[in-house]
């Protein structure tokens, strides 16, 4: 009596909901059920909706693909497994490779220096602005 997985011949049309789906489906709850409380109750209803047609979304974004996975064949007793290849080490790089180049700046094409804008002429003399003074 093992009922462990069982395989149908029909592919499945939703998958598992991802995790993270749930914390945009809870806030939606969430504010819909305060809209309910306070009045808006066909808003709250229209939250609701689409929260639960996001999880129909996402689980149907993630339902396994039947072409992506085929189903493997045992192998044959028969056949010779190949052996493993030991996995190719190429030779360390020679040592003036790893030395740091040391970095040259780049000349300047014209010595003269760069001109500066002249600074705004003064404002006036400071104190109230307002007319009270006067």
């Amino acid at each position: 009596m093992d009922r462990g997985p069982q395989r149908s011949s029909r592919p499945q049309r939703f998958g598992r909901i991802d995790p993270f789906a749930w914390i945009p489906v809870v806030s939606l709850i969430t504010i819909a059920a305060l809209m309910i409380v306070s009045g808006a109750a066909p808003i709250g209803v229209g939250l609701v909706v689409f929260a639960l047609l996001l999880l129909l979304f996402d689980s149907w974004v993630n339902r396994p693909d039947p072409e992506a996975a085929p189903a493997r064949r045992p192998l044959p007793e028969n056949r010779a497994r190949r052996p493993r290849e030991q996995p190719r080490t190429s030779p360390p790089p020679p040592a003036a490779r790893n030395r740091p180049v040391p970095r040259q700046q780049a000349p300047r094409l014209d010595s003269r220096p760069i001109p500066r804008q002249a600074p705004p002429p003064p404002r006036g003399r400071p104190g109230p602005r307002s007319g009270a003074g006067t």
